[in-house]
């Protein structure tokens, strides 16, 4: 009505301040409460819980940490007096659990307890550690300078006697290098390919039924030869056709020579010619 009259009179409205629009514009709005969300007498209770749970937890963890070691176990097959071991290990009660290096401790006992193949450190709970140990065991003896090395069949060196009176039934073998290696040291990687030969024929010697296999020679990979009986050496050649050629010398050995011959067997060529060859000694 106002802004008729006001058309009529050919007057313009006074124009409107910024301030004014904004408080108009604000007072057409509706006006909207924001209501705070209360949690529920249930919903602060699990609250509460969890973060006791979070606190329990965390003392939990540190007192873990911090945990002393309780007892120490051995396992496994050993040779020697838990004593000894403990020592060597560097681990006592009262240590703290987890600041036992496990890799560390384990490499200790491999090393300077020779006749230990392996060993492995862990955790029992609450507060034990246990040594597994597994047991070397003699599978060669390397002649050198002054007697032998007596190695496992990983190449480890577990003994440097002057002689094999103590070990019975290990063969002497002949080409893998052995050096100055002391007992708890291991063979080269040359080395230790060449021991590896050696086990497998005398695996392979055993499996085809041939008892007492007293030594090996694998220098020449050519001209590979085992002992019998330490009176009949066995020539091999190359290991092509190794089990045909074993075939051939345990029915020369078992059925045919005589417990009293000596010489050397030559079964090399036995897959191609289907024969074996004996040449006694002296002969």
């Amino acid at each position: 009505m106002i802004r008729e009259q006001e058309r009529r009179s050919g007057r313009r409205p006074a124009p409107q301040s910024a301030r004014s629009r904004s408080r108009r514009a604000a007072a057409a709005k509706p006006q909207v409460r924001r209501k705070r969300r209360k949690l529920s007498r249930a919903g602060r209770l699990v609250v509460l819980v969890c973060v006791l749970l979070a606190l329990a937890v965390a003392a939990g963890a540190a007192v873990w940490l911090i945990l002393p070691v309780g007892a120490v176990t051995v396992t496994g097959q050993t040779s020697y007096p838990r004593e000894k071991i403990l020592q060597v290990s560097g681990v006592t009660v009262g240590d703290r659990l987890f600041g036992v290096d496990k890799k560390k401790t384990a490499r200790l006992l491999e090393a300077n307890l020779p006749y230990i193949a392996s060993a492995s450190v862990s955790w029992r709970l609450p507060d034990t550690l246990v040594l597994h140990l597994t047991k070397a065991v003699p599978v060669a003896a390397v002649p050198r300078t002054g007697g032998y090395t007596v190695l496992d069949a990983e190449g480890k060196v577990l003994e440097t006697p002057a002689d094999l009176k103590a070990f019975p039934g290990v063969p002497s073998v002949t080409g893998p290098d052995v050096g100055s290696l002391t007992p708890g040291q291991a063979l080269g990687k040359p080395a230790q390919a060449k021991l590896a030969s050696a086990v497998m024929l005398l695996r392979a010697v055993k499996a085809a039924g041939i008892p007492q296999a007293t030594s090996v020679d694998v220098h020449d990979p050519f001209q590979i030869t085992f002992g019998h009986q330490n009176r009949i050496t066995v020539l091999i050649g190359t290991s092509a056709d190794l089990d045909e050629k074993l075939r051939f010398a345990a029915y020369m050995l078992t059925k045919q020579l005589l417990s009293s011959d000596t010489g050397t067997l030559d079964v090399s060529k036995a897959a191609q010619s289907n024969q074996a060859v004996f040449s006694p000694a002296g002969g």
